[in-house]
């Protein structure tokens, strides 16, 4: 979660407090607004990761399984690989040799962590950074701005989720925008 704090987050935070600044928005504006975009990015980053491993390549808009192939630790695969029973620790076997450049240890690793609580915890914890996200917006004036940061976290959260919008228990997005499928 630091990495992601301090990588993705520190840049969404940076944007957000530098364009308010830029328009002349009030202090406590621009506060607000940084911690939005902070809670968003932790959130986008770990909706990222979960696309990574539950997503087909053409719905995900990269290749699947690249943090895998890359060797890089996300939460998914962290929180899956504290688990306990046979999955857990075969999906432990096969991480144990780096990065995943085999097909066939490419698509068990995938399925393991599909089928593993890491994956539950991860959307789950996509939704507890949306929430706080959208918290932080409270202190901005209702516009249709506001609505709009308000929407992209129910995007976030359906997204993770894999089910549509609706089913995720996302509210309708208030600009009446919806974002095409890819």
């Amino acid at each position: 979660m630091s990495v992601i704090a301090d990588k993705t987050a520190a840049l969404f935070a940076l944007a957000a407090r530098l364009g308010a600044h830029a328009a002349g928005a009030r202090p406590e504006l621009r506060d607000a607004l940084g911690e939005f975009a902070e809670a968003y990015g932790i959130a986008f980053q770990l909706c990222d990761d979960v696309l990574d491993i539950a997503e087909p390549s053409s719905r995900a808009g990269k290749p699947a399984g690249a943090d895998l192939r890359q060797g890089v630790p996300t939460l998914p695969m962290l929180r899956a690989l504290r688990g306990r029973g046979r999955g857990p620790a075969r999906l432990r076997r096969l991480v144990a040799r780096g990065p995943i450049t085999d097909a066939n240890r490419l698509a068990a690793v995938t399925r393991l962590l599909r089928d593993s609580s890491g994956l539950a915890q991860a959307r789950a914890e996509v939704e507890r950074y949306a929430d706080r996200a959208r918290r932080a917006l409270g202190a901005l004036p209702d516009s249709p701005a506001r609505a709009a940061l308000d929407g992209m976290c129910d995007e976030l959260v359906s997204r993770a989720s894999g089910r549509p919008a609706s089913e995720a228990g996302s509210r309708a997005h208030p600009s009446g925008l919806t974002k095409p499928d890819s």
